[in-house]
């Protein structure tokens, strides 16, 4: 998803309500690591599911389309993320590249780890709410859309006429 960026360039906002690549960065493991309890409890054995997701299946339907559209990887209007989803606002350290990496293999290891009954049939809530429901396949979906949606937007931060250039790793 990333080039070697440097310190300043892993930082570098567009303006002070832009978020900069380390932020974009931050927020996607911030927002994978909120659904691992679920995923680990549906892996173990021990999930219980909340009374949310005993609603009709069209209730958690509408709710994964609506959600799956609000994430869509291609950008067409901002919209402010739950305060669960936050990222730590302002200077990143470089490593967070490399734990972004780990970050990657560890949610792999995880969705190959859940339940192999079908993924449409499990209800689960949204990290951001319990009355949010929605299948464990649209979660899936959602996971996947939010990573492109933001590697998206870190390609157009790399690709701003005043993103620094000059590259390389600097600490």
């Amino acid at each position: 998803m990333l080039k070697p960026l440097n310190l300043q360039q892993l930082n570098w906002k567009e303006n002070t309500t832009s978020w900069s690549v380390g932020e974009c960065v931050h927020h996607i493991m911030t927002t994978n690591r909120s659904y691992f309890a679920t995923f680990d409890r549906l892996t173990g054995g021990s999930y219980v599911p909340s009374t949310w997701t005993k609603l009709p299946r069209l209730w958690h339907t509408f709710w994964g389309k609506v959600v799956l559209q609000m994430v869509a990887p291609k950008l067409r209007s901002r919209s402010k993320s739950p305060q669960v989803f936050q990222p730590t606002l302002g200077s990143h350290p470089l490593s967070i590249l490399e734990d972004f990496k780990k970050h990657q293999r560890e949610l792999t290891r995880k969705l190959h780890q859940l339940p192999g009954r079908p993924h449409d049939r499990i209800i689960i809530s949204s990290p951001a709410s319990q009355k949010l429901t929605y299948s464990l396949q649209h979660a899936v979906e959602i996971i996947a859309n939010h990573e492109l949606r933001h590697a998206n937007q870190c390609r157009g931060i790399i690709s701003h006429l005043s993103f620094p250039r000059g590259g390389g790793k600097q600490s």
